[in-house]
């Protein structure tokens, strides 16, 4: 980890500056407080990964959900609204989930072809950091 890095018991956000990637974990059941601070913290983790790394001009985000609960409607909805504003000053976001249910719910997040949802984290990397066409 480093000094940009966040790590808490619900989520973590880690920086990978060789391809401008934001890797986020997120873990567990999320009340409506947690999904506020993730969002206070991503944005955070945002700037702070473009002041160190001021030569990479497309941040990307991978959301690894596999280890996330199914959420309440009222996360999933802001989380969706959330999820909208990424698409403004993020190049790709990809997905990676394990079920079926998961799918469904991480679709209803975004549907742009700068957001995709992926079962395979090998497949997920591969299209962030392929060259835009």
């Amino acid at each position: 980890m480093t000094a940009n890095d966040v790590e808490t018991a619900e989520y973590q956000i880690l920086f990978e500056p060789q391809y401008a990637i934001l890797r986020v974990v997120l873990l567990g059941h999320w009340s409506m407080a947690i999904e506020e601070r993730f969002e206070q913290d991503l944005d955070r983790a945002k700037l702070k990964s473009r002041a160190s790394a001021p030569y990479l001009s497309d941040l990307k985000i991978l959301i690894d959900g596999r280890q996330h609960g199914v959420q309440s409607q009222a996360v999933i909805q802001r989380l969706a609204r959330y999820s909208e504003t990424l698409s403004s000053d993020v190049k790709k976001t990809a997905v990676i989930v394990e079920s079926a249910l998961h799918r469904l719910q991480a679709q209803r997040l975004a549907d742009n072809e700068s957001h995709k949802v992926f079962v395979n984290e090998d497949a997920a990397i591969k299209w962030l950091i392929a060259a835009s066409t």
